[in-house]
C-alpha cells in the first residue's frame, strides 16, 4: 500500500520528490532580503585622486595620484628646520599633506559633478604668479614647493606640464600649449611661434620644425661611448638623431600628452625605419614616454 505524503509543519523544508513511496525532504534555500538595514550604507567608490606621503631628498613630501598614477609632488621644509612659517598657497612648511589633500578633495568633488577637464587652465595673476585655475576658481599656485619628473627651469612649461597631466588623467582633455590670456588680452602666439629657450643673455628661437615618431633607450647602455665620443648617461637629457649635428638643442614635444623637454644631440640613430629620434631614459621620463615606448612627437630645432 502506497504511503500518502503528509505536509509536515516545518516551514524550513520543502518536499522535493517521492522515491518508491519514500518522502525526500531537503532544507529550503533561505530567502535573502534586498532591503538594507537601518543605518546600513553601500560601499563608497574609491576616490579618483589620492595622496601618498613620503620623503624626497630629505624633505617631507606628498605626491598627488590620479587613477594610481603620480602627477606631481608637494614638498615641505627640510628636516632640522623649525616648522610653522607660513608660505605660498597658505601652507605650513614641513606639512605638504595639507595643500595636497585640499587639492585632492576639490578635484574629487569636481569629478563627481558634470565638469570638463578642458576647463583646467594655467593663468598668471597681476603679481606674475602662475595658477592652476578651474573656470574662475584658483585651485593651486605653482611655486618651487611643487616638483615632478621632468622639472625644468622654465616655470611656465612646468606649470603647463603639471596641468596637462591632470587634464589627461582626469578627463582625457587635449594638452595645453600656452597659458590662458587674461580677459581682453590679445591672443598669445602658439608654442611653435614663440621664443622657446633663453640662454645666458641671448634668445634662442626655433630654426626648423620636424615631426615623426620617437623611441627611447638607456638600459644596458650606461657608460658606453656614443657616436659623439662621450659616455652615455641614461639620465642626461640627450638624444640620437641620424643627421642633426652633435650639440644641437632640440625641443621634443610628446603629441599624446603635450609634455616637452629640451635634449642635446650626442648620438646617432634611431636604426629602426619610421622613427625620427631616440631619446635618453631621463628625457623619456620627462615627456611620459617610458610606458608608451613610442609616440608621435614634434621636434623644434633650436640650434647649438
Amino acid at each position: 500500500m502506497r504511503n500518502t505524503p503528509k505536509m509536515l509543519g516545518l516551514g524550513t523544508v520543502t518536499l522535493i520528490s517521492l522515491v518508491v513511496g519514500t518522502s525526500l525532504l531537503v532544507p529550503a534555500a533561505p530567502v535573502r532580503s534586498e532591503v538594507l538595514k537601518v543605518g546600513e550604507r553601500t560601499q563608497p567608490a574609491a576616490p579618483l585622486v589620492t595622496v601618498r606621503p613620503h620623503t624626497l631628498a630629505g624633505r617631507p613630501a606628498a605626491t598627488l595620484f590620479v587613477r594610481n598614477l603620480p602627477i606631481f609632488s608637494f614638498l615641505g621644509q627640510k628636516s632640522g628646520v623649525a616648522v610653522g612659517t607660513k608660505v605660498a598657497n597658505g601652507r605650513v612648511e614641513g606639512d605638504p599633506l595639507v595643500p595636497a589633500t585640499q587639492l585632492a578633495a576639490r578635484l574629487n568633488r569636481l569629478s563627481q559633478q558634470r565638469w570638463d577637464a578642458k576647463d583646467l587652465q594655467v593663468v598668471r595673476d597681476d603679481r606674475q604668479h602662475l595658477w592652476l585655475q578651474y573656470k574662475n576658481e584658483r585651485l593651486l599656485r605653482f611655486d618651487d614647493t611643487l616638483t615632478f619628473d621632468g622639472l625644468t627651469k622654465d616655470q611656465v612649461q612646468n606649470a603647463l606640464q603639471m596641468t596637462n597631466r591632470l587634464r589627461l588623467r582626469l578627463g582625457n582633455a587635449p594638452p595645453l600649449t600656452a597659458m590662458t590670456p587674461p580677459a581682453g588680452a590679445p591672443a598669445q602666439p602658439s608654442l611653435a611661434q614663440r621664443v622657446l629657450t633663453v640662454a645666458v643673455g641671448s634668445v634662442r628661437s626655433v630654426r626648423s620644425v620636424l615631426q615623426g615618431w620617437a623611441s627611447w633607450y638607456g638600459p644596458g647602455f650606461q657608460g658606453r661611448r656614443t657616436a659623439s665620443g662621450e659616455p652615455f648617461n641614461p639620465q642626461a637629457l640627450t638624444a640620437a638623431h641620424r643627421t642633426l649635428p652633435f650639440g644641437t638643442q632640440v625641443r621634443v614635444t610628446n603629441l599624446r600628452n603635450g609634455q616637452a623637454v629640451v635634449v642635446r644631440i650626442n648620438d646617432r640613430g634611431p636604426h629602426i625605419p619610421g622613427r625620427e629620434i631616440d631619446i635618453s631614459t631621463g628625457a623619456a621620463q620627462a615627456v611620459g614616454l617610458i610606458q608608451m615606448g613610442t609616440a608621435p612627437v614634434r621636434l623644434e630645432v633650436l640650434g647649438p
